[in-house]
Order: C-alpha cells, then structure tokens, then sequence
C-alpha cells in the first residue's frame, strides 16, 4: 500500500466515526459519545491547522544528491546518494526518486519509519548507453504530529549524469621517431620522454624539468621545453556514414574513445576532429564529446588538420558516404592509422598508398572483437619490427 494511503484512510475514518458517535450521541442523549465524537472531529481538526501552519512556516528545504562518478563510462554504475533536507521540523517518511526507466526499472523508495532530517536514500544506476541522463526530482512524503494529515513534497532540484562511451585498453603498434633521428615500430612514443624539447639549462630553471636522459646524451643539463612540440600530438578523425546502423556507429565511437583514454594517458595532447569541428581539449571534454554527439553530428565531414603527430581516422560505412580520398600531407607523421568498419574494401589501396597503415574491421563486430582483432593487428606489426 503506497505511503499516503494509510494517514487518508485514518483521516477518513476518524472524521466518520467522529460524526457517527455526534449524531448517535444527539439522538440517544448520550454525553459521552457527544464528547468522544468531538474530540475526534477537534483532534482532526487541530492536527490539520497545526500542519498546516508548520508546513508554511518550516517549508521543506531541498534534496542533496550526489553522483560518484559523474561523468561515468558506459557499463559501469553510477551511485547515487540522496540526502532529505534539513530542518523540517515535521515527520517525513518514505523518499522517493523519480528516475528513467531504463536505468533503474522502477521507483526507490526509502525504508519506512526514517525521519527527515537525515534521511538518506541509496541506489545504483545503471546507463545502458552514453548520453546524458537526468534524475530527480525526488519527492518526500509529509506528515502530520498525529499522522491524520500528510502532503507530498515535490523538489526542483534535477542533477544530470554523463556517460562516455565504452571503452577497452589497446595496444597498438605505432611508428616512432625520437629526436635523434631513430624510426622504428615500436608501442606508443612516449611524450616528454625520448621526443621532449629540450634546451640547456639556465640558473633558475625548476629541477624538476631538468630531462636526465637528454642530460646524459649531451653531457650537461637539459630542460625540458615549456611547451609541447608536433611530436607530442595526437589527431583523432570520425565519420560515419548517414546510414550506418547504430551498432556500427557506437562501435567507431568507442574505438575513438579507447584510443584517446590511452593516447592521453600516455601524455599526448589530442586533437579531435568530428561533427564537422576539430579540437583541441583535454580527455574528459573530447569524451564527454563522444558522448553527445548525436548521430546527425557524427555524420559530419572530418575537419583534417595536419599536425606531426600519432593519427588515427576511424571510418564507418560505404565510400560514398564517407570520406572518399586519404588526406594529403601524412608523411611526416609518426603514426598514421586509418580504420575501416566497412565491408567494402574500395578505396583502402589508397589510405596504403598514401602512408596510412589500414585496419578493417567487420561492421558486425563487438567492441570486444574489434579491439581483440586491433590487437592482433598490432602484434603483427610488433613482429615486423
């Protein structure tokens, strides 16, 4: 039975029975009934009044809700802790927070008995796609010192989770040059490192930037620069064709999306070119990009800036539909990686003759198995090498 039906059905049958034992008493000329009968109608009376007042005197003050994480990765929960709030002055019980259906299936509801304030509500939720999803706003129920009267309070306050897409670790091999001029396919190049800037050191310079392995090559100290070269740069493409299905779109966005959470942790700086803009951002803004982009953005024609830097196209659909001819100008990247989700293989000779390395993938394929044949993919080339 829902929270409010019981005070509404005690409120009811007080004031029945109240007005019953007034008439029988009238009638019968019975005092004691007459008194208990408007006892009852008085206590139902105060109760509401003084309720009343209360509740415009000591209104109910807003929910707190916390979201850890927010953003989130799709596949992973989202918990949520709704606190009541504070300073009621009047019993409340049974907290309720309105969410999507697809994220919870039904309506939590507090354990009955809890009082505000300190009432707390937990529950997970679980995105099933990236997005944004918005919670609230939750409502308390209300009652009366007696329990004859209650109301429900509704609170404005809506918070948003943001969910990125999936993502899976990769290990792709890529084409490294360092500064002295050594090429070879190796894992990532690590910025900073063996492809740092750096220039002598001069007093006053921070230690901590002196670069000890340049150091040791040059026999005096080196520092690093303070701004990051071509080198530590990453560029990431995304096109998907207009009549791509969704399971092919989401998969060429978490491809995009895995390879930047790991091309970031390394230290690149990324370039994101897709819904018709490139840009350059940290990894949580190009994430929460992935994760907004609708599919008529991601349909976009790619923005392609040529930088010196790792590359990576991922392009989904038919070559109509897509970009039709490589970008000029690769040559001088140490990494150029084009990936098809086609099962068209016009075009890619070109993507090869151009510089590119060129992985397809079936349209068909689960993250899992996309990022299972990349991996095969780059033990291949570790095995060149």
């Amino acid at each position: 039975m829902a929270l409010w039906i019981r005070p509404l059905v005690r409120t009811v049958m007080v004031i029945i029975v109240g007005v019953i034992l007034v008439v029988v008493g009238h009638r019968t000329a019975s005092v004691p009934l007459v008194a208990a009968g408007s006892i009852l109608l008085l206590t139902a009376i105060a109760d509401g009044v003084i309720f009343l007042l209360v509740s415009i005197r000591f209104p109910v003050g807003e929910f707190s809700r916390v979201l850890d994480p927010n953003p989130c990765f799709m596949g992973y929960p989202v918990r949520v802790r709704l606190v009541g709030p504070p300073g009621s002055r009047m019993g409340s019980t049974g907290i309720e927070e309105w969410v999507p259906e697809e994220l919870t299936g039904y309506v939590q509801i507090a354990p009955r008995g809890k009082r505000l304030p300190g009432s707390v509500l937990e529950y997970d939720a679980h995105p099933p796609r990236r997005g944004v999803w918005s919670l609230g706003p939750a409502t308390v129920n209300r009652f009366s010192a007696v329990g004859l009267w209650w109301t429900r309070v509704v609170g404005h306050r809506t918070d948003e989770v943001i969910v990125w897409p999936e993502i899976r670790p990769l290990g792709l091999a890529v084409r490294a040059q360092d500064r002295e001029g050594v090429v070879g396919r190796t894992t990532y190049a690590q910025p900073h490192q063996d492809n740092a800037t750096v220039r002598p050191y001069s007093p006053g310079d921070d230690l901590r930037r002196v670069h000890w392995r340049s150091s040791a090559r040059h026999d005096e100290l080196m520092t690093r620069a303070e701004e990051p070269t071509d080198a530590d740069r990453a560029w990431v493409g995304l096109t998907v064709g207009e009549q791509v299905p969704s399971q092919v779109r989401e998969l060429a966005i978490c491809l995009a999306a895995s390879w930047i959470v790991e091309v970031a942790h390394i230290g690149f700086t990324i370039d994101l070119s897709c819904g018709g803009q490139a840009r350059r951002a940290s990894r949580e803004k190009h994430l929460t990009r992935l994760a907004l982009l609708s599919d008529e953005e991601v349909s976009r024609p790619v923005s392609f800036q040529g930088v010196e830097g790792m590359t990576m196209m991922i392009l989904a659909g038919h070559h109509d539909d897509i970009v039709p001819t490589p970008p000029g100008g690769v040559h001088g990247f140490t990494s150029a990686l084009a990936v098809f989700l086609s099962g068209d293989a016009t075009d890619h000779h070109l993507w090869r003759e151009a510089g590119w390395s060129v992985l397809r993938l079936e349209p068909s394929s689960t993250l899992d198995q996309g990022i299972a044949q990349m991996s095969r993919f780059a033990d291949a080339m570790r095995a060149q090498t």
